[in-house]
């Protein structure tokens, strides 16, 4: 296996970190990762486990939004474990296992291999939904703004549907908090029924979900049951010391197990480690840059370079289309 190194000045020269070694070859593609992952995926190969979280860790974390009705303030946390997610698990029916993900372009998997996507993309989420439900449960500021956020959504959505099912809009005076100052969950919680009498899914994030009335009580709770899976979401990113890429063969023969999703070839199978041609190891001042200056994103040139090889992406895209 070919090493390379990847640094700032490399960064800055917007060069890919194979130093575009495999520039024609449409057999490789790319997995971006962490060094806390380097040594297994060296013995063990590309494999899902649930070392780090499971499908019911998701869910367990999920439902707790889902029973407050939020869907989190940042778009990294909860959207990302309600839809993404737990959408990764379908392609594999009901294993409970994750397939791998490859990208055609190696600069694309620079974003994968820094220090806050440690882990991968649902560990990544995770601990930003314990940071949302965090902020919530600890600063009273942030919570008023949340609920005045929401309850003006729901109050716009109760006006406009109400009528529709014959209900009466108006409100009692007692849940129309008149400011931001004065908000309290319960003007929140009272309009969340109300929608949920008239459409019971209220929405599909919710579905499912047995509405609470928050305490602080009843979240501290929730989040010490949580705390385990927090402490090995935050242990990839405790560990990390540089990022890592790895360029990957694929063969004719492993087409059955491929599908293409967009820019992603996704292996159903584990990978084996003899299929690593080269991995480049990434400075992490130099993953900083190049997620600071969008390098990332930069990736048209190798993806269309790849769409004009009769490599394994086109081969799987076609598969797909047949």
């Amino acid at each position: 296996m070919k090493i390379f190194n990847y640094d700032r000045k490399q960064v800055d020269g917007r060069a890919c970190p194979f130093q575009s070694t495999f520039i024609n070859d449409g057999s490789i593609a790319y997995h971006g990762t962490s060094s806390a992952a380097e040594i297994a995926i060296e013995k063990s190969g590309f494999q899902w486990n649930d070392t780090v979280y499971s499908r019911s860790d998701i869910e367990a974390v999920a439902n707790v939004f889902r029973q407050l009705g939020w869907a989190g303030w940042s778009r990294g946390g909860f959207p990302v474990l309600g839809s993404f997610s737990t959408g990764d698990f379908r392609h594999l029916g009901d294993s409970d296992q994750k397939p791998i993900f490859f990208s055609a372009a190696s600069k694309r998997a620079l974003l994968y291999a820094s220090r806050d996507w440690a882990g991968g993309e649902t560990a990544r989420a995770l601990r930003i939904a314990f940071e949302d439900l965090d902020a919530f449960l600890n600063s009273q500021d942030f919570r008023r703004k949340v609920l005045w956020h929401e309850w003006q959504r729901l109050w716009h959505a109760w006006h406009e549907l109400a009528p529709t099912f014959g209900r009466d809009p108006e409100i009692p005076q007692a849940y129309m908090p008149d400011s931001i100052d004065n908000i309290a969950f319960d003007h929140f919680y009272y309009l969340r029924m109300q929608l949920r009498e008239v459409i019971p899914s209220e929405d599909a994030l919710f579905q499912g979900a047995e509405a609470v009335s928050f305490t602080e009580g009843w979240l501290r709770e929730k989040l010490i049951e949580l705390q385990p899976l927090r402490e090995r979401c935050n242990r990839p990113k405790t560990d990390y010391a540089y990022g890592v890429v790895y360029a990957v063969r694929f063969y004719e023969e492993d087409l059955d197990q491929l599908v293409n999703n967009n820019r992603d070839l996704i292996s159903l199978v584990p990978v084996a480690p003899a299929r690593i041609a080269a991995k480049a190891l990434i400075d992490s001042d130099a993953v900083e840059l190049a997620v600071d200056s969008g390098l990332y994103h930069d990736y048209a040139e190798e993806e269309m370079r790849m769409d004009d090889l009769d490599g394994i992406f086109t081969r799987a895209r076609a598969k797909a289309r047949a």
